[in-house]
């Protein structure tokens, strides 16, 4: 098990932690299969408006994920395709999360060989806690609403609405209670969204239990839950620059001899490439480390199939190395927020969740599972069946003599 202080410097081991193939990779399929979702429904309804649309859109953006904040002027169903990808980015996400937490804990734990397998079977079974906290919250939010709600509407009644409102006006003290319950219930949803994982994973809670912790967790420490996510920021500034700055270095010490050795092609790959990522090998190069490097941004004239073929290769594998970066960031989200989860909580109530209650074993020795003592005991317990079956039937016997005696005597 993994010695914990308990405190903000138990933050700081969260970017060790994260740096593990099985939490990067956990958040890189998840990460993957958003922009597949989001690439695929994008250019289906382009489809609908028409090839030239798709052209159109895949000059412009080719395979980078498009911003809803920044999608342009391009058909409604497409605007909705966009606009519903960052749901679709927050559901994988969470559930990637989830996993990476529970694998986290097991780690905390001592069992190191706690697989994906198995984080995908307890999300599996959890996975209604993890949103179903989010929609509870949403649901006591209306409900704490529906007072207000109902006051107004009941206001706008002709004649009597003046007096209904000037009857509730004497609840106005009660109103302002449920207004600041109200605003608990938002800052509450808000932090589910950093922690309503990680507590499924750590207190293997449902919905209700996990609303519980949230409220117990702002309750009785908030401003630890400020200061220790300021921390993990920083965390995650520093460690996910570094992460993309040897990415980077490690990518370009790659391409630096193909560079040097065939000049031309590489620059007509990399401008394939360009083209294929909607720009981003052009901003690369704007950080100074390719700024050397000759791109060819115009493709029309790139006959080379193979050459080609090389450009789609290399825009893949530049999305997947920012999908790795991002993969880390979001790695150390969630073991930071587990780590701080698990330090609160021995915080408030002392309760070490990493500590497992030990089970007495039943103490047996090697004599009383062998088959000579097992044969012995079968036998001992046939004998006490069959002396008890032969006393009921002395006593049987002993009854019916003297019941005939008792007969002759009266004859």
């Amino acid at each position: 098990m993994e010695e914990l202080r308990f405190n903000f410097r138990d933050v700081f081991r969260s970017a060790r932690y994260a740096f593990s193939a099985k939490k990067i990779a956990n958040h890189f399929f998840g990460l993957a299969a958003a922009y597949l979702i989001h690439e695929v429904l994008v250019y289906l309804s382009l489809t609908t408006a028409g090839i030239d649309q798709v052209s159109a859109f895949w000059k412009q953006y080719g395979l980078r994920p498009v911003s809803p904040l920044a999608m342009g002027d391009w058909p409604v169903l497409t605007q909705v395709a966009i606009g519903i990808s960052p749901l679709v980015l927050f559901v994988c996400f969470f559930v990637s999360s989830a996993m990476v937490s529970k694998i986290t804990l097991e780690q905390l734990k001592g069992n190191p060989f706690y697989s994906i397998g198995d984080a995908k079977t307890f999300i599996a079974k959890r996975w209604v806690s993890v949103f179903g906290t989010l929609i509870g919250f949403v649901l006591i939010f209306i409900l704490l609403m529906l007072v207000p709600v109902t006051v107004g509407l009941l206001g706008k009644i002709p004649v009597v609405g003046q007096f209904i409102t000037m009857l509730t006006a004497i609840l106005l003290p009660l109103a302002f209670i449920v207004g600041l319950l109200a605003l608990y219930q938002i800052l509450s949803l808000f932090i589910s969204l950093f922690f309503a994982p990680s507590v499924v994973a750590v207190a293997d809670s449902d919905s209700f239990e996990t609303i519980y912790q949230i409220y117990s967790m702002i309750w009785n420490r908030p401003w630890r839950i400020v200061i220790y996510e300021e921390l993990l920021l920083l965390t995650k500034l520093i460690s996910t620059s570094i992460w993309a700055i040897f990415c980077l270095i490690g990518t370009t010490l790659v391409l630096l001899p193909i560079r040097l050795l065939i000049p031309a092609d590489m620059a007509q790959i990399m401008g394939q490439a360009d083209v294929l990522t909607g720009g981003l090998v052009s901003k690369i190069s704007d950080l100074g480390l390719f700024s050397s490097w000759e791109y060819v941004f115009e493709t029309t004239d790139l006959e080379s199939m193979p050459l080609k073929i090389a450009g789609f290769f290399m825009a893949l594998t530049i999305l997947a190395i920012f999908g790795l970066v991002l993969a880390y960031l979001l790695s150390i989200a969630s073991v930071g927020n587990t780590i701080i989860y698990t330090v609160l909580r021995y915080q408030i109530n002392g309760e070490n969740v990493l500590e497992e209650e030990d089970i007495a074993p039943m103490e047996t020795t090697d004599a009383d599972l062998s088959d000579e003592k097992i044969s012995d005991q079968t036998d001992a317990n046939q004998t006490d069946m069959d002396q008890a079956g032969s006393g009921q039937d002395e006593t049987g016997q002993s009854e019916t003599a003297s019941a005939d005696q008792s007969a002759n005597t009266e004859d």
